[in-house]
């Protein structure tokens, strides 16, 4: 039996008791919690409210049964230049008493509308060999700090970054325990930059037990004026072969979160409802027996 957990990356709220319901109502298991502890760099009072949403969020979410799947902070690996804030970052995963500290590494790519200064500043000057160097130095520094807690950080194999692609992240998370370091499979996103040629099997024996959870979304390319264009696609209908993928997650004995991550340009309610898509998918690689 494939027995997996159901999350979402957000319900368009940042208020516990609303989140809490509509997870309930739509028969989710848990949700990634964003909290902007960047702020701390220009307020330092602000970590008192960090520290009581957190414990308030922990608490409401326990009593219905339901978990915060990761703390989303924001944060770049660069950002251990702070003094303070990977401190204070550990310390509200603690209080929401998740285990998984989501970040991302090195861009690659100019930002339109730069998340940080560290994207906007990035000039494409940089060697690959450089931002590698940077990646790696800086996420030693960051498991140093969270040392003494069961919490691990967590990349999302995500376009626009240097570890876009599963093997490039595996080159860099291999240099750490599984216990510090683990990887946020996102397939549709290597889809979108063409590069997902690993076969499904053979990604998840290569993770082994660096492989944490998953973003789940859809798209494909279209021709238009004779241009490729990428489009968002309801869950199932785009280029991710979501039933040979679980087909073969289901062998490796996979028991963490699928995570639904809509991007589509349409209601709360329509994106919340693919979770019924979701279980569909699961159900039927359950039944497949396909070589993987």
């Amino acid at each position: 039996m494939f027995k997996v957990k159901y999350g979402i990356t957000g319900v368009g709220t940042r208020e516990p008791l609303k989140a809490v319901s509509l997870l309930k109502r739509y028969g989710y298991d848990g949700i990634e919690w964003g909290l902007s502890i960047r702020e701390y760099l220009s307020n330092r009072n602000i970590a008192t409210n960090l520290r009581k949403e957190a414990s308030e969020v922990r608490s409401i979410f326990q009593e219905e049964g339901l978990e915060v799947i990761s703390l989303t902070p924001g944060l770049l690996l660069t950002d251990i230049k702070y003094s303070g804030l990977y401190e204070l970052a550990y310390e509200l995963a603690e209080r929401l008493e998740t285990d998984k500290l989501r970040l991302f590494p090195a861009p690659y790519v100019r930002y339109h509308n730069p998340p940080s200064e560290d994207h906007a500043k990035y000039n494409g000057k940089r060697t690959y060999q450089d931002l590698y160097k940077e990646t790696v130095d800086c996420l030693g520094r960051i498991t140093e700090v969270g040392r003494n807690s069961v919490i691990k950080v967590v990349l999302e194999t995500h376009d626009g970054y240097i570890a876009s692609i599963l093997y490039l992240m595996y080159t860099i998370i291999s240099k750490f325990p599984f216990s510090d370091v683990a990887v946020l499979f996102n397939p549709e996103n290597m889809i979108m930059i063409r590069e997902s040629k690993e076969a499904c099997r053979m990604s998840f024996e290569l993770l082994g037990d660096y492989l944490s959870y998953f973003h789940l979304k859809d798209g494909g390319w279209v021709k238009e004026k004779d241009e490729g264009k990428y489009l968002k696609f309801p869950l199932g209908e785009g280029l991710v072969n979501y039933t040979k993928l679980f087909a073969a997650l289901k062998k490796t004995g996979f028991s963490e979160y699928l995570c639904i991550e809509d991007m589509r340009d349409v209601s709360l309610a329509e994106k919340l409802s693919s979770i019924e898509r979701l279980k569909e998918i699961v159900e039927k690689a359950e039944e497949e027996k396909i070589a993987t």
